[in-house]
């Protein structure tokens, strides 16, 4: 993985499958298929996949980046993620961005696409800050606002929440 960038995450709450999840961010395609096949010939994916004999592989799936606000998803020490569907992704998108440039964020908010995986979710959205006190007191903050009541009013007739999951960031190599 040298020269990779990769994030760990446990999981908290709300996370159905899987203890931990792994995030390896490309720039490209390209990027992707020559890391990839490194990483298979590697001496070091065989004894990393040995040691792992006895944890389970649960998924994996791909997401492409569709804006940031705020700082980079590595530096967060907490996560929330929201997965939606999303009926409209470019109403969705300039609501979500209208309602952080009214309130903020806890420190990084992303919305992604889902390139892979079920199609019950279509979208999510990352909501990240420095620890769980500092996003859940955001998000209290968030709910009660005129900025959330306002993007809700946009977004309900073309978006539903589909799960809520949050994650606790165990380490980030490579950024």
């Amino acid at each position: 993985m040298k020269g990779s960038n990769v994030t760990l995450y446990a999981a908290d709450f709300g996370v159905r499958d899987g203890s931990h999840k792994i995030v390896v961010d490309f720039d490209s395609y390209e990027e992707r298929a020559e890391r990839d096949s490194k990483r298979r010939a590697s001496h070091g994916w065989s004894r990393w996949q040995l040691a792992m004999q006895d944890a389970e592989f649960v998924a994996a799936d791909m997401v492409g980046v569709v804006a940031d606000y705020g700082k980079p998803r590595h530096t967060a020490d907490y996560l929330l993620v929201y997965m939606v569907q999303v009926q409209d992704p470019a109403i969705y998108a300039a609501a979500l961005e209208e309602m952080n440039d009214a309130l903020g964020n806890p420190g990084v908010m992303r919305l992604v696409a889902m390139r892979s995986g079920s199609r019950a979710a279509t979208h999510a959205v990352l909501i990240g800050g420095a620890d769980f006190a500092a996003v859940n007191n955001y998000m209290d903050k968030l709910y009660a606002s005129d900025a959330f009541r306002t993007f809700a009013s946009k977004v309900s007739d073309i978006r539903s929440v589909v799960h809520i999951e949050s994650y606790r960031k165990v380490g980030a190599w490579g950024y």
